[in-house]
C-alpha cells in the first residue's frame, strides 16, 4: 500500500487525471530505488481512521489519505535493477522531495541510468 496525503492543508496534494491514472510507482530514499507496478483498480481515499484501523506501520498524521494498491510480484521483471536519475526527474528539494510526481513512463526512460 501507498498514501500520500489530500485535503485542503498544507501539504495535501492536488488530484489531477494523470496522477490518478498512474500505473506504476518509483519509490526513492535513502534505502535506494523501486519501482513498483500499482492496482488498476485506481486510488481510494481513507481516512486517518481508517489507516489506522488497517494497522499501518506509523501513526498517520493527516486526515485524509489517497491510498494506492501496490502489486510488487507483477511488476515486470524488466524494471527490476532499473535505476533513474532522480534530481534530473522533479524539481522538488528538501521536504517537498516527499510529494509526488507524475511523469510519463516514455519520458521517465529517458532518465534511466544506463548500465
Amino acid at each position: 500500500m501507498y498514501n500520500t496525503r489530500t485535503g485542503t492543508g498544507s501539504g495535501s496534494l492536488k488530484l489531477d487525471s494523470k496522477f490518478t491514472a498512474a500505473r506504476y510507482l518509483l519509490l526513492h530514499g535513502s534505502l535506494g530505488q523501486r519501482f513498483v507496478k500499482m492496482d488498476t483498480s485506481g486510488p481510494r481515499i481513507m481516512s486517518r481512521h481508517d489507516l489506522i484501523n488497517k494497522k499501518y506501520p506509523e501513526i498517520p498524521r493527516g486526515e485524509y489519505y489517497v491510498v494506492f494498491k501496490l502489486e510488487i510480484k507483477n511488476t515486470e521483471p524488466e524494471f527490476e535493477n532499473m535505476k533513474w536519475r532522480i534530481a534530473d526527474i522533479t524539481s522538488h528539494v528538501g521536504h517537498q522531495r516527499a510529494v509526488p510526481d507524475t511523469i510519463l513512463l516514455s519520458d521517465l526512460m529517458m532518465y534511466r541510468i544506463k548500465e
